[in-house]
């Protein structure tokens, strides 16, 4: 049997546009049609090189047809595959959401701070439980009865954003104090946020200076950022009352 690629003049690593365009040449070339004021010889000779050139054509298009429906299988079972995968790696996480959920319950049902305020995280976020901002605010609550500082942050943000109960934003400023006084720098800075703005308490740019430097010692990067923008702001006589302020600050226990 006669290579078609060999047929086509084509080496048989040629793509399928290549195959079509050396086609398209040679049919017209030795088209019937164009030889008829040719010889009877010459004409027989074009009518059996263009059968040739046409079921050659035809066995590479079985060919790629072929090449092109395993290709698209292949590709189906790759997808069905990583859905699946996925699918199962969902249903594992959520499984060990549920399970985390449930044990974190019940630690937090005997009084665990911590578990509290991880339940109230749970709940703020829906993991392993529906999305619940009251429930969260709840277990935040309770968490921060027994002083714990990440419980009072959470909850000044939910006080900050109104998540869960009406928005309050003295309230807010005062849990934020509250987590601040215990060196947590997101509250510090947010702290420095509700100054520049005036939000829950009266604008001062000294005091919004002052915890921006404090959150910013304690690695808050925006800290710095928004305090060097502040200080652009500010007289030299302000910018040294907050200095040393920032210096003499020191955390409640």
């Amino acid at each position: 049997m006669t290579d078609p690629y060999q047929t086509l003049d084509l080496d048989p690593s040629a793509s399928w546009e290549e195959v079509r365009s050396a086609y398209r040449e040679l049919v017209q070339f030795y088209h019937p049609d164009k030889h008829t004021n040719h010889s009877s010889s010459v004409q027989k000779r074009a009518i059996k090189k263009f059968s040739e050139i046409n079921q050659a054509y035809e066995n590479i298009k079985l060919i790629y047809e072929k090449e092109q429906r395993l290709k698209k299988e292949k590709e189906e079972t790759k997808q069905t595959n990583r859905k699946y995968k996925e699918k199962s790696e969902r249903d594992s996480s959520q499984q060990k959401d549920r399970a985390n959920f449930q044990e974190t319950l019940k630690k937090a049902e005997r009084g665990n701070a911590d578990a509290q305020y991880n339940l109230g995280v749970m709940y703020a976020k829906g993991d392993g439980v529906p999305q619940d901002n009251q429930k969260a605010v709840k277990w935040f609550r309770l968490s921060v009865d027994q002083g714990n500082a990440d419980a009072q942050f959470n909850l000044g943000v939910m006080y900050d954003k109104g998540q869960g109960v009406s928005q309050d934003l003295k309230e807010a400023v005062r849990w934020y104090r509250l987590a601040a006084e215990q060196v947590r720098a997101k509250a510090q800075y947010n702290l420095g946020v509700m100054y520049v703005k005036g939000d829950g308490v009266p604008q001062d740019y000294v005091l919004a200076y002052m915890w921006f430097h404090i959150a910013g010692s304690n690695g808050h990067k925006n800290a710095v950022t928004n305090r060097n923008i502040l200080k652009k702001e500010m007289s030299p006589s302000q910018i040294e009352k907050a200095q040393e302020m920032g210096r003499n600050w020191k955390p409640k226990k």
